[in-house]
Formats: C-alpha cells, sequence, structure tokens
C-alpha cells in the first residue's frame, strides 16, 4: 500500500541528445510531482564518488534532462535507512567499464537484497525504458514546436 509520507524512486537520465554514448544516469526520490531528492556519482572512471544528496531537484527544469522512469517505492519510516544504504553502495574506481550506470544497478539491487520495493531490472532493461521515453519527449517537444509554427503561420496569414 502506498501511503502519502511514501515517495517513489526514479532513475533519471541526462546527456546531450546529439552525444549518443554519453548519459548520466541518477537515482531521484520524488517528493511531489515537480521536485525530489537526487542520489548519484560524479567523476570519471578515476575520481568517481558519491555526491551528498541534492535536495529540491526540479528534473524537467534541468536541460539536460532526458526522461526518468519509476523503480520503486521508499516508505517514509525507512528513508534514513534508504540514505544509509545509497551511501554505500561501493564506487569502482579504474574501471573502463563502470560508470553512474552500473551504480544505480548496484543501488538498486542493494536496496532490494534490505528488503526495500524496488524493481529488479538489467541495465539493458533500463537502457530500452529510459531510451523510449527520451525518444517519446523527442516526439512531444518536435509536435509542440510544430503546433507553435502552425499557430504563427496562420496568425500571419489570417491578420
Amino acid at each position: 500500500m502506498l501511503y502519502s509520507s511514501d515517495r517513489k524512486l526514479y532513475v533519471a537520465h541526462f546527456g546531450h541528445e546529439k552525444l549518443k554514448g554519453a548519459r548520466h544516469w541518477a537515482l531521484i526520490l520524488m517528493k511531489n510531482r515537480r521536485s525530489g531528492k537526487e542520489y548519484q556519482i560524479e567523476g570519471s572512471t578515476i575520481t568517481y564518488s558519491y555526491l551528498p544528496p541534492e535536495k529540491n531537484v526540479k528534473p524537467l527544469t534541468i536541460s539536460t534532462f532526458l526522461g526518468m522512469t519509476e523503480v520503486g517505492v521508499i516508505p517514509n519510516k525507512r528513508r534514513d535507512e534508504f540514505k544509509q544504504i545509497l551511501a554505500t553502495v561501493p564506487v569502482v574506481l579504474g574501471d573502463l567499464q563502470w560508470n553512474c550506470q552500473n551504480w544505480v544497478i548496484d543501488a538498486m539491487s542493494t536496496l532490494r537484497k534490505a528488503g526495500f520495493n524496488v524493481q529488479d531490472s538489467s541495465h539493458d532493461e533500463l537502457l530500452k525504458r529510459l531510451d523510449a521515453l527520451r525518444r517519446k519527449r523527442r516526439i512531444s517537444l518536435f509536435s509542440k514546436f510544430r503546433s507553435k509554427q502552425n499557430f504563427k503561420i496562420m496568425s500571419t496569414a489570417m491578420g
């Protein structure tokens, strides 16, 4: 059962639309429909580190935001435990095949093993879901742009 104080957990991805390989993943525990608290690592192969949670993140206002997909629900009464677990998820240094996406998958697995209601999703499954959202968002933005263009054309023709 979802209580009003429970928070939905999402995997969010960020990047530049034209840079196909560069996609940053983070976990966001949404407070409401617009904002939440972000959990992530940053850096590069030899400098990755866990960041303190960032409060009041508004994904829809971030220019590099490409979409997010729900992966679980975190009960209010276990939120402190949730934060402690994420802070202890190992960060791998020196491995060119490991990055923030692996950390998110490892974090989800660790949470699930601790009894949290978090999906058992593979990297490929999440990648497919996030790519589908990115394509859908791009189509939606294009449709909005076309509607505005058509409105301008119609306004010019009428006036």
